[in-house]
């Protein structure tokens, strides 16, 4: 009879976790640990062989077959080495230290002596058959359980070696066997008691026998099959898979960096993704789990207090609204098409399938439409020729007839990305539409598509198999990390741009991100004319700061690169939810081809600089730089932290229009006619403008009201004009001519000199000051700007701004009173903040909230 339930519990070790001296200690001190918390469960424990030993195996079979004994022979003393080494290491470590410690060596050098001999016979005849390899490949499990069975028990744990072809009953397809479910748990049970009850039982995993005696195999993940059967067979409370992960990611780790482990997931689940390109696990592991009900827990060998649970869906269900999906992939396949010329009926597919079947074709995924004319089949792309060949002899005759048309067959190699989630039928109309909006978004074309109760599937190009589950990734808030990239000017921190303090304000804002939004924001990349950096982990304040310096070190101003012709573009689009970040002064690179080439790849970009914007054509404006553009934002770029693009789209989306706006959007100015009006002199007020970096890097774009103009343009074009920069009318702050050099102390002079015509035509104005304004008037569709200087008294709301404060104000036509906003929009500080709203913006747009 078998055992109370809950009695047992059942843990497997891989080979990578007993075939390494770094873990195998650690393997040894968890089942000592487990072991030593005793009742009420006993432990049963299931082992791989150690390391590349079955490798090893299956190239000694290969050698003698061949006749070569002595090739064969170096494979069996690799294995003796690996085994022994790891055995004394172990042992030698262990705390408290052994009595004895065993004969390592001996003890191997006889368990592998049976080995030899099979090995010198199969040289001998030169052959190599499914059962005898079945036999020798035994050798890796049984030599594996043999000696951790010995390190435990000189330990001071005591154990059993058992080995599994005492229970587990096969028939006999020697490299495949299939399991006699209902015997093995009969024999597992009727040996039970043959176990010493304070003994941990140390079980081979991967082979089993038939009724007559053969050792045979069980095939891939055979050991995870093994320690199902067990646990299964012996009502175990749980069957725990220690391995070297830390558990069922929602991707794949090596194609999402911010993949994590999913906490719980269903037995159904489990299958899903294993059938669909996770090779944690083969699909039948979970047979015997499923119909006793054990549950499953993965978890990693030197982290054993996490992991991932697998079990019943009813068990699962409660936990639903806190379990993400997963997305796999299943590389390598290719798309057989046939098609035929009328109506016909399910005959076609049935026959098409039949083929496939007998050829032991994997079909992952078929669809069938217009009426029985058309039907596609994914397969693995090695079984191309083979099929299109068979599906040709088969439909022979309607061929010949003309009534189908040749068996179609894509050349290029596809990937079927599949999302797997209980219950995802009940969401599929907005899971589907997210999908397929995501894929979209990255301009990845859907070859085919298909879903199922718990998984929907898209075919791939092989190429965009990385951007695929990287942006369904994002697109289903599995990550929760935005990944920057930040184009950086020359001299950037001299010239108080964006990208320092947009890092500094990065770092303090880090904790109130990730707890208000669920985000964490990492600059990845930071890439410049004189130096680049990329690092997917996330680059510190420390590193950027070196680059910043790097960047500041050209020879002279301008001498780097005029396209950033290198960026890592293709590395950034693989990271979660990624965003290139102009925060370069848009005056050293072509601002559209690059922009251009990042949204290609799917990537978003926010730009900070109002010359970045005046370097782009009018067709890539109307395709991307408009307000409902998915890929592009650039409120910053006017009025820095102050929301005025936000708030013109906000009007514009409520139904008004708006007919005026009236700014000063220069914060230099705003900052040089402050000081003027507190009586300081010309020079005086530019020296402090430039010092304090709040001007462009030549004084004069911010004094002859090139760059406000620039700003009014960039309004213009989120209005729906597209403006140009120079067809904004414009006269100069004061009628003074600076030169045109970046000479600063020329232009100081200059100021010097001019000193009398200020103080002139101040003394005209005794109780105003003086503003930089622009002006924006929208007349039978037509769009009129200027900028200008303007004396304003104590009535005007310009008169009370301070410092680097900008003013913007508009009316509606539907409305009679302006909306006014006044506040700091000058300095990198505030830039950064503008820039930080747009990020944010894009980066939570596709996020998903609520599959119910």
């Amino acid at each position: 009879s078998p055992p109370p339930r809950g009695h047992w519990k059942v843990m497997k070790f891989g080979g990578s976790s007993v075939g390494q001296q770094k873990r195998l200690p650690s393997v040894i001190d968890l089942i000592r640990s487990t072991a030593a918390a005793g009742s009420p469960s006993r432990l049963a424990v299931v082992v791989s062989a150690m390391g590349d030993t079955t490798d090893w195996l299956l190239d000694a079979a290969d050698y003698a077959s061949m006749g070569d004994k002595e090739g064969a022979d170096l494979m069996v003393d690799r294995i003796a080495d690996l085994v022994t080494t790891n055995a004394i290491t172990t042992t030698s470590i262990a705390e408290p230290p052994c009595r004895a410690m065993p004969d390592f060596v001996r003890l191997v050098r006889e368990f592998l002596a049976p080995l030899r001999q099979i090995l010198l016979g199969m040289s001998i005849v030169h052959e190599k058959t499914p059962q005898v390899q079945d036999y020798v490949l035994s050798f890796g499990e049984r030599l594996s359980a043999y000696i951790i069975s010995h390190i435990l028990n000189a330990v001071g744990t005591q154990s059993v070696f058992v080995d599994a072809r005492t229970w587990v009953r096969t028939d006999c397809c020697f490299g495949m066997a299939n399991v006699d479910f209902a015997l093995t748990s009969q024999q597992a049970c009727s040996l039970v008691h043959e176990w010493p009850e304070d003994a941990v039982a140390i079980h081979t995993g991967f082979i089993g026998s038939t009724d007559d005696g053969r050792t045979t195999t069980i095939g891939r993940n055979g050991s995870d099959y093994t320690a199902t059967l067990l646990g299964a067979s012996l009502g175990a409370s749980k069957v725990i898979i220690n391995t070297d992960v830390d558990g069922v990611y929602t991707a794949d780790p090596r194609i999402v960096s911010s993949a994590y482990p999913v906490k719980r997931m269903s037995y159904y689940e489990a299958i899903q993704l294993s059938m669909y390109g996770t090779s944690l696990f083969h699909p039948r592991t979970f047979l015997p789990l499923i119909q006793s009900g054990v549950p499953m827990l993965i978890r990693n060998t030197l982290k054993p207090e996490s992991g991932t649970l697998i079990e019943s869906a009813d068990e699962v269900a409660g936990d639903e609204g806190a379990k993400p999906m997963c997305i796999t992939s299943l590389e390598n396949l290719c798309t057989i098409e046939i098609v035929g010329r009328k109506t016909c009926s399910g005959s076609i597919a049935a026959r098409a399938q039949a083929v496939l079947d007998r050829l032991d074709i994997m079909v992952h995924l078929s669809s069938h439409a217009s009426q029985g004319q058309v039907h596609a089949f994914v397969i693995p792309a090695g079984s191309r020729d083979c099929a299109r060949n068979s599906l040709a002899t088969e439909f022979e005759k309607e061929l010949a007839r003309g009534e189908m048309d040749e068996i179609g067959c894509s050349e290029q190699s596809a990937t079927l990305v599949s999302i797997v989630m209980d219950g995802l039928q009940n969401s599929l109309a907005s899971i589907t539409s997210t999908c397929t909006s995501a894929l979209a978004s990255k301009r990845v074309p859907i070859l085919l598509l298909g879903q199922g109760p718990r998984t929907l599937s898209c075919l791939v190009r092989a190429e965009d198999s990385t951007m695929a589950v990287s942006s369904l990734h994002d697109a289903f808030n599995l990550s929760n990390q935005v990944s920057l990239m930040l184009l950086v000017s020359e001299e950037c921190r001299r010239f108080h741009d964006v990208a320092p303090s947009l890092m500094e304000l990065l770092q303090k804002q880090a904790e109130h991100i990730r707890a208000d939004l669920d985000l964490k924001v990492t600059v990845v990349a930071i890439c410049g004319p004189g130096a680049s950096m990329f690092n997917a982990a996330g680059i510190s304040m420390a590193e950027a700061d070196v680059l910043f310096k790097q960047n500041e070190t050209l020879p002279e101003p301008g001498s780097g690169p005029t396209l950033w012709e290198s960026l890592p573009l293709d590395k950034l689009a693989c990271q979660p939810a990624p965003l290139l970040v102009d925060c370069s002064d848009g005056s050293g690179a072509n601002s559209e081809q690059i922009y251009s080439q990042a949204i290609k790849r799917g990537i978003s970009v926010v730009a900070s600089s109002a010359r970045s914007l005046q370097s782009l054509s009018l067709e890539f404006i109307q395709q991307y730089a408009k307000p409902s553009s998915a890929f592009f934002a650039c409120a910053s770029t006017v009025g820095g932290s102050v929301p005025i693009i936000p708030s013109l789209r906000s009007a514009l989306r409520s139904g008004n229009s708006i007919i005026s706006v009236e700014c000063a959007l220069s914060g230099s100015m705003n900052y040089v006619t402050n000081l003027l009006a507190e009586g300081k002199s010309l020079e005086q007020s530019m020296r402090s403008a430039v010092q304090h970096g709040y001007t462009e890097k030549m004084m004069q774009e911010d004094f002859t009201g090139r760059d406000m103009a620039r700003r009014m343009a960039v309004l213009g074009q989120q209005l729906g004009h597209l403006v140009r920069a120079d067809e904004v009318g414009r006269s100069p702050l004061l009628q003074i001519e600076l030169p045109e050099t970046r000479d600063v102390e020329e232009c100081f002079a200059c100021c010097k000199q001019n000193e009398k015509t200020w103080e002139m035509i101040r003394a005209e104005h005794p109780e105003e000051r003086l503003r930089f304004v622009g002006e924006m008037r929208l007349m039978d569709g037509k769009m009129s700007m200027e900028v200008k200087p303007r004396w304003v008294g104590h009535d005007s709301e310009m008169y009370t701004m301070r410092g680097t404060e900008v003013y913007f104000s508009f009316t509606c036509a539907q409305q009679t009173n302006r909306v006014l906003m006044q506040g700091e929009g000058m300095g990198g500080s505030h830039g950064a903040a503008g820039v930080i709203n747009d990020v944010l913006a894009l980066a939570t747009r596709f996020q998903r909230r609520v599959w119910a």
